[in-house]
């Protein structure tokens, strides 16, 4: 039978990871596509999925499939959830404004990071009347208390049903390829300050970047965090990210934080960065509505244990209590039902939302959610499991 592209200009996530790399300049290139350390746990996540033996069913009944899920009250049109990232202005103009809208057409939630470019308020605005919801919320820490606070609200405000508290974020980890271009995040406003002729050549090589860059500019401010220090100058967005490193990310987040902010959060409520089944039965307790496993794409600490890995036995040691989500190298279709046969609720994805954005803006992130949903119909049509809900254990095998 003749395959067809229907229709989409990127017909793969590899092929819309290429597009972005074209475009992009190499730093902002490299600090996405890169991780920590020897990028020894990026490495892992892939092979890790890659390691996972579909079994499909012969002679079921699949003529019509459904590739849908319910996810805390809501139908979802895919297993799929859009990942908090931070700035994504960086790749193009309309960053986080973007995969709202093109999230809601396909019927898809997403998470905002508390360093996105835009304000929740603004995501959330375009993001109203979605299927699937307003935009879920991450935070770093529940410190400072009185900052915290008001970001609850603002979240209650805006409608988010979902709160995802990240662990292990306590500090950023050492990425050597941002280190070598000479690239932070940390002061986006500064970084031709200093900088060689070749780093800022990287940047002017890319012409349809840099077109894009005085539209993008006043966003690359942490625009979540400008009641600590007023203003779009140089020197707001300096004093946002001190603050950030210093008030923030500081490790002063304990269990008890985690059980007082489930007492006072009354939406769902996710921990992100779990990964053994000891922190996984204390969140548990705590009440927590879900788990998302992640080791945030190797950027963080290099040679953690990729999440698929992790989340067989943390499914079979918490039996069902709560939602488990799980993120790492979900590249392809075949991949998010991999993932639910192993015990996910649902897959998150971070950087293919990000090149797909650098690639073409909200056509390259409907493009990538439409390869999504035209991968997993065909991979539950040849595993022989006509809906997304019914895959099971009994689909895979792990390789030893």
């Amino acid at each position: 039978m003749e395959q067809s592209s229907g229709g989409f200009r990127y017909v793969s996530v590899e092929a819309i990871r290429r597009a972005a790399r074209r475009r992009l300049p190499k730093p902002i290139r490299d600090s996405v596509e890169g991780a920590a350390g020897r990028e020894t746990t990026l490495r892992w996540n892939a092979e890790a999925l890659e390691a996972v033996r579909l079994l499909p069913r012969a002679f079921a009944e699949v003529s019509a499939r459904d590739p849908a899920v319910e996810v805390f009250g809501r139908r979802l049109a895919l297993p799929l959830v859009a990942g908090p990232c931070a700035l994504a202005a960086l790749l193009h103009p309309e960053g986080e404004l973007a995969l709202a809208r093109a999230a809601a057409a396909a019927g898809l939630p997403f998470c905002v990071s508390l360093m996105s470019s835009y304000a929740l308020e603004e995501i959330a605005a375009v993001a109203a009347g979605s299927a699937a919801g307003p935009p879920w919320f991450e935070l770093f820490s529940c410190t400072p208390e009185a900052f915290t606070e008001r970001l609850l609200q603002r979240a209650e405000a805006a409608g988010c049903e979902v709160l995802v508290l990240a662990a292990g974020l306590s500090r950023s980890g050492i990425r050597y390829r941002d280190l070598a271009n000479g690239f932070s995040t940390a002061n986006p406003t500064a970084w031709g300050q200093g900088r060689s002729l070749a780093r800022l050549l990287a940047f002017a090589v890319r012409p349809r970047w840099l077109l894009g860059l005085p539209r993008a500019w006043p966003h690359l401010t942490l625009g979540n965090l400008a009641e600590v220090a007023p203003g779009r100058g140089a020197e707001s967005v300096r004093r946002r990210f001190a603050f950030l490193e210093e008030e923030v990310m500081t490790g002063r987040t304990t269990w008890d934080d985690v059980a007082r902010l489930r007492r006072r959060w009354r939406g769902r409520l996710l921990v992100k960065g779990i990964l053994t089944e000891g922190d996984a039965a204390r969140a548990a307790e705590l009440g927590v509505d879900g788990l998302l496993l992640s080791n945030y794409g190797g950027r963080q600490l290099d040679g953690t244990e990729a999440a698929p890995l992790a989340l067989p036995r943390i499914a079979e040691a918490l039996g069902g209590r709560v939602a488990l989500f799980v993120d790492g190298g979900v590249r392809q279709g075949s991949d998010i039902v991999k993932c639910l046969a192993l015990g996910a609720t649902a897959c998150v994805v971070g950087r293919p939302w990000l090149w797909a954005l650098a690639a073409d803006g909200e056509r390259g992130l409907r493009n990538l959610f439409a390869v999504y949903a035209r991968e997993l119909d065909n991979a539950l049509a040849l595993l022989g499991v006509p809906a997304a809900g019914a895959v099971g254990r009994a689909q895979v095998r792990l390789e030893a």
